[in-house]
């Protein structure tokens, strides 16, 4: 259909692989059946990356192989992340030397020179970030 609308010139049948319409479905719907708390979400994450592929390959966006290729480059991926971050919660990851707490120094920066305050944030010194939390 697109060869049609466009010059040949314009268009690139390759760039559709793989099809990241069904990867992004697909992560979406694992972290809805992971995290959904009713059953319907769970349903709903189950059924969007299946709807998703069979709505790009009937409306001739992508081929089926396109689907499984982002399907597998998406559970790649996860795997891979998975695995670093089992490793990072198991032993540190390898930034953390870099930390002053773990250089010897077991208080963040700045923490005992600071006097005790009644202000509504807090920083969290390793981050640089605000957080509201109670008067001390």
């Amino acid at each position: 259909a697109y060869r049609v609308l466009q010059p040949p010139a314009l268009t690139n049948p390759y760039a559709a692989v793989p099809s990241l319409h069904v990867g992004w479905d697909l992560l979406i719907g694992l972290a809805l059946v992971t995290a959904g708390g009713s059953l319907l979400v769970r349903v709903i994450g189950v059924a969007l990356p299946v709807t998703m592929a069979i709505a790009v390959v009937a409306t001739a966006n992508h081929y089926l192989l396109d689907g499984v290729a982002g399907i597998a480059l998406v559970l790649a991926s996860l795997a891979v992340m998975t695995r670093i971050a089992r490793r990072g919660a198991a032993g540190g990851a390898a930034g953390d030397a870099d930390l002053p707490e773990q250089r010897g120094r077991a208080e963040p920066r700045g923490s005992a020179d600071r006097p005790a305050t009644n202000s509504a944030t807090s920083e969290d010194t390793r981050t640089g970030t605000l957080s509201r939390c109670p008067p001390r």
